[in-house]
């Protein structure tokens, strides 16, 4: 994994073919990696609208993996973000968990996640120099 020297990065995951199937737009702070964005291509998540044979599955992961490898290379506590309601199941079974910082309402529909130490290494993604 390239380490940037900005502190705001985006990430790109393709296919084969060169197409962009998800992105990840990450902030270096002081103690932690706080995901702004992860995305994946829309035909790549589980829907009924999508056909299993075309979906290309693992792009969320392989992105949020590449957050995970970052804080462990820079040395950083922690990854956090803000999850939407249909995103919860998907960071929960990454290992994430509601966050208990002060000022997060564990009721609120947007969750303010996060994952501490576990973080295992991985990926093939490149980041976008962002200063440009």
């Amino acid at each position: 994994l390239e380490i940037p020297d900005e502190k705001k990065v985006l990430y790109f995951c393709k296919d084969t073919k060169e197409n962009i199937q998800g992105a990840l737009a990450v902030q270096i702070k002081d103690k932690e990696i706080y995901i702004d964005i992860l995305l994946t291509h829309p035909k790549n998540i589980e829907s009924s609208l999508n056909k299993e044979s075309e979906r290309i599955r693992g792009v969320g992961s392989i992105l949020l993996k590449t957050a995970e490898e970052l804080a462990l290379t820079l040395g950083k506590q922690q990854v956090s973000l803000i999850s939407s309601p249909s995103a919860h199941t998907f960071y929960k079974k990454m290992g994430y968990a509601t966050s208990t910082k002060e000022g997060a309402d564990p009721d609120y529909m947007f969750k303010s996640m996060e994952k501490t130490h576990s973080f295992r290494s991985c990926i093939n993604c490149f980041f976008w120099n962002t200063a440009a």
